[in-house]
């Protein structure tokens, strides 16, 4: 029986069914060994073996087996604990991928059906402006800056000025214009709507009437009555004044700022030959006064050369009436 236990040991544990067989083997024969010696009988043939004295080596072979067995029954225990822990990791890493599976095609979903949030644009401009490479500008003077205490057109009229002569696009023009501003008017760009600015004109147009206030006040061709020629003011000065205050009025025509100058001009020569042959422009009104200022100057020298001879002519007098005097006196002297 024990022979056949060992046989048939399991693949988990031979060596523990060999050894329990061997225990047994020699715990039965011991035993039966105890049996014959109490019961007396003889030793036949059949029973030498049993009959025979107890060999003390046994005793060391079971208590070695038993000892072994014990070993390899706390061996195959901790092989099962093994086992049972190796098991439940594989069943929770399969939940782990079952989960951070689930997980996975969750948050795909959720990334199908999200929007990242739109950043906030910085600049009133639409993307094709922003999208273009800046170059460097090359300006004949360095562009002046704005605060909004002058008139916007004025500032908006010099910087196309510098664009043109830099070659500039359009779009060029609306990201280099924000540089020139200064104080309010930086205040004013920077609370303009995102994507509202798509050129350069409508910047400038609402610019220009943003601060409208700033705006000298528009002057008109009935200012230039005022402009008189004064009784000591030579033609030159005011011609030049004339002049800077006619550039002031948009849209003047010529022939009202010649009715105003032929009221207003002292110069009885000047004044008939621009009315006879009226002309054109202010270019050939200037051209045409130049002969007339030199023409003044020339009388007005020779004036103030004729004043200092009539001034020097009595002091002459007087001399030579001195030396007479003394010429007498020395005759009667003598």
């Amino acid at each position: 029986m024990a022979t056949q236990r060992a046989e048939g040991g399991t693949a988990e544990g031979p060596s523990v069914d060999r050894t329990t067989a061997l225990l047994a083997a020699l715990t039965a024969r011991r035993t039966a060994q105890e049996k014959a010696r109490e019961a007396g009988t003889g030793s036949t043939p059949e029973q030498g073996s049993v009959n025979l004295p107890p060999d003390p080596r046994d005793d060391a072979m079971i208590a070695m087996l038993e000892q072994q067995k014990l070993l390899q029954e706390e061996i195959q225990e901790m092989r099962r604990k093994m086992g049972n822990k190796k098991g439940q990791g594989d069943n929770s890493k399969k939940q782990d991928t079952h989960k951070s599976g689930s997980r996975k095609s969750s948050s795909s979903s959720q990334s199908t059906n999200f929007t990242p949030p739109k950043k906030k644009r910085r600049y009133p401009f639409v993307d094709s402006i922003m999208e273009v490479v800046m170059p460097k500008l090359r300006t004949p003077t360095q562009l002046k800056h704005y605060d909004g205490a002058s008139y916007p057109v004025a500032h908006v009229n010099s910087f196309k000025a510098a664009m043109l002569y830099a070659g500039a696009p359009d779009e060029v023009m609306c990201r280099a214009f924000p540089s020139t501003l200064d104080g309010d008017a930086q205040l004013w760009f920077s609370d303009l709507p995102s994507g509202s600015i798509s050129s350069f004109k409508q910047l400038s147009k609402r610019f220009t009437s943003y601060f409208a206030t700033s705006r000298t006040i528009k002057r008109t061709a009935h200012c230039l009555k005022n402009v008189v020629q004064g009784k000591e003011e030579s033609l030159k000065d005011f011609l030049i004044r004339f002049t800077k205050a006619a550039r002031q009025i948009q849209g003047l025509k010529m022939e009202v700022a010649l009715s105003y100058l032929t009221d207003n001009l002292r110069s009885k020569l000047f004044c008939c030959s621009i009315t006879k042959k009226p002309p054109k422009t202010m270019a050939e009104l200037l051209a045409r006064s130049t002969k007339y200022i030199t023409f003044e100057e020339v009388q007005q020298a020779k004036e103030g050369g004729q004043s200092k001879k009539e001034e020097a002519e009595p002091s002459r007098s007087r001399g030579e009436g001195y030396r007479r005097e003394d010429r007498r006196e020395d005759r009667r002297d003598d």
